[in-house]
């Protein structure tokens, strides 16, 4: 039996992204809020 997602509730168009925080590789941490009125490019990888 396949499972199919269903759709969350997330963000709409217009709306501002929820504020989420990353490790960097230097201890220190990344923050959206942080980079508020500042292009943002978020790049996705996989290697499948």
């Amino acid at each position: 039996m396949a499972t199919v997602a269903t759709p969350s509730t997330g963000p709409q168009i217009g709306q501002r992204a929820p504020d989420w925080t990353l490790p960097r590789t230097d201890g220190g941490a990344l923050s959206l809020g942080r980079l508020a009125g500042k292009p943002v490019l978020l790049f996705f990888w996989a290697s499948w």
